[in-house]
């Protein structure tokens, strides 16, 4: 007798297992879109807080804020493969799970346990890339923030407050080190309050920061010349008018040769001043000075008349006499 050999009939029971028809698939699409759009919409707001609230506060253009941007958009986009990445493994994990769940209650705590998971990550990734933006806006913003009080510092010493203005240039360099410039104000303005020796290391700090400010050396020169260093104040002159040729270290180093008694080169050096700057009222007084030294009282008397027509011309009557 041959054995017949047949299909076996599926039970009805077990297609219409209620456990059967329940298993969820993959999550949808259209919620996983949605969660990732809400995480770039937060992280994205965040970022736009942040370059208002720093670079609005300190002024500046549009332009300036190109790089903080393209740093913001590239945060962004890791931010979306970082959630991609999380989705995908919380769709796989999620199928895994229900698979093998008994009903369809445990199959939906496991759902819900894995979009807390899933949620918490992208909470964490958003604060992440929100930090991170917001310590690189500020340090980014450090130039800005020390021009701010800097012209500060400029302000107050335009109004004779020397003691508000070296508070205003301390800051600025405290908040950017590099700037030669805050160095070289605060260095004037303490020249004010005479205080030579902080004066002396502001202006040698504001060169090695900046090797090619002239007026630094040429301010150096000045303290050293009013010290009687005669010697260190003719080499700062010297190193300033390699670096540019100005009226101010010109007649300077004209005041330095006048102190040594060397009257004809002190003539040199302001006639380069006046070639430099021909409507300065002070190195026509100090040449007619060096020309009434050598017994030329013609030159002396003309250059006195020079001085005093400029100092009319230019308004200066009250600090030329």
């Amino acid at each position: 007798m041959l054995m017949q050999l047949t299909r076996p009939k599926i039970s009805r029971a077990v297609i219409s297992h209620p456990d059967a028809r329940k298993v969820p698939g993959p999550m949808p699409d259209r919620a996983n879109r949605g969660s990732t759009k809400s995480y770039i919409n937060i992280s994205a707001f965040l970022m736009f807080l942040a370059m208002l609230g720093w670079f609005g506060r300190d002024g500046r253009r549009i332009e300036s804020l190109l790089p903080n941007i393209v740093v913001a958009l590239v945060g962004l986009a890791l931010l979306g493969i970082c959630l991609r990445e999380g989705r995908r493994r919380a769709s796989g994990d999620l199928r895994t799970a229900c698979v093998g769940s008994g009903t369809e209650r445990e199959c939906v705590a496991k759902e819900t346990k894995l979009r807390r998971r899933e949620l918490v990550f992208g909470a964490a990734v958003v604060a992440a890339i929100a930090g991170a933006s917001g310590a690189y806006l500020y340090m980014a913003s450090a130039p800005a923030r020390a021009d701010a009080a800097f012209q500060e510092g400029m302000r107050r010493m335009g109004a004779g407050d020397y003691k508000a203005a070296v508070e205003g240039f301390t800051k600025a360099v405290n908040i950017w080190p590099r700037m030669a410039t805050g160095y070289f104000e605060r260095g004037v303005a303490r020249t004010s309050m005479h205080q030579a020796d902080a004066a002396i290391e502001d202006f040698k700090r504001a060169i090695s920061k900046d090797p090619s400010m002239a007026l630094a050396h040429t301010a150096l020169g000045e303290i050293y010349r009013e010290r009687g260093d005669l010697t260190r104040a003719m080499n700062e002159f010297a190193l300033s008018l390699q670096l540019n040729t100005s009226t101010e270290a010109l007649y300077e180093r004209g005041q330095v040769h006048e102190s040594l008694g060397q009257h004809q080169q002190a003539i040199e050096d302001y006639d380069a001043a006046i070639h430099e700057q021909p409507d300065a009222p002070f190195v026509y007084r100090a040449r007619a000075m060096s020309l009434e030294a050598l017994g030329d009282h013609d030159g002396a008397a003309k250059d006195r008349a020079a001085f005093g027509h400029r100092c009319l011309d230019r308004d200066l009557t009250a600090s030329c006499f």
